[in-house]
């Protein structure tokens, strides 16, 4: 299950979100996933005075809530929620939805 917090990486999250506050510069990798391949990209993330951090579970991570400055919880109807998720999954993840 992606969307639980045990599918996360929590440690690393925090561990790489230090290292930026503390050295400003960090390679992030973005992974792609799918039922078959599991691809990395990395991408540098340079200093800024505003950092988004955005994820359905960021503010689960009590750790990361507390080195945030600013905070935005945006609720959404659970039929769009859903509908995005499939969309995603379909897409992104090559998971197949049968209607039965």
């Amino acid at each position: 299950n992606f969307d639980h917090p045990d599918s996360f990486d929590t440690d690393l999250m925090l561990e790489r979100s230090l290292k930026f506050v503390l050295v400003r510069l960090l390679k992030f990798p973005s992974t792609i996933l799918s039922i078959t391949v599991v691809r990395k990209k990395f991408y540098k993330v340079y200093p800024s005075d505003i950092i988004l951090v955005e994820g359905i579970l960021v503010l689960y991570i009590k750790e990361l809530r507390q080195m945030m400055d600013i905070k935005l919880f945006v609720d959404t109807d659970s039929d769009i929620r859903l509908s995005r998720r499939v969309q995603r999954d379909i897409e992104i993840r090559a998971v197949s939805w049968k209607m039965s």
